[in-house]
């Protein structure tokens, strides 16, 4: 296929947008396209008295590191832990696995009546979407290192410092 004939497609799509835009004739509804693409062609400009599209994007980024962040510091430590001790592993396998399904915007209401409506509860739900991949893989990393890896070490005389390394 040509590689124009697949732009038809998205032309087509954005001119039923456009078209749309113009009928129902509301900004706040359905902006027109020339709308969108001027607020996104001028990233540091105010939209609606909320700030610029940058500023608020290096906030998103700010809250999305944060709450990796914190996850990473929960779940590697105690994926390690859980990992290398069969019986915790076993023992919390079921808790973690009740949990681990949940989908984040289902923790949204608790997250507002813990926190209320800010920073933290954000933060919250963006740490539960990421510390269950994170504390299970781990867990599974932890339990699939080679025996081989690990007489070696002992042969060694390594610490449990310097195998964990």
């Amino acid at each position: 296929m040509k590689w124009y004939l697949k732009l038809i497609l998205p032309v087509i799509l954005v001119g039923i947008w456009e078209v749309c835009a113009l009928l129902i004739n509301n900004p706040f509804i359905l902006p027109t396209v020339d709308s969108v693409f001027s607020k996104l062609l001028t990233p540091f400009a105010e939209v609606f008295g909320i700030g610029s599209l940058a500023s608020n994007t290096l906030i998103s980024i700010e809250r999305v590191g944060l709450g990796f962040l914190i996850a990473c510091a929960i779940a590697v430590p105690l994926g390690i832990f859980l990992g290398s001790h069969p019986f915790w592993e076993q023992f919390t396998d079921d808790l973690i696995q009740i949990f681990r399904p949940i989908p984040p915007l289902a923790w949204v209401p608790l997250s507002l009546a813990w926190f209320g409506i800010g920073m933290t509860s954000i933060v919250f739900i963006i740490v539960i979407g990421c510390i269950f991949p994170i504390l299970v893989s781990t867990i599974e990393g932890v339990k699939r290192v080679k025996k081989s890896w690990l007489e070696t070490a002992k042969i060694y005389q390594a610490n449990d410092r310097q195998v964990m390394r």
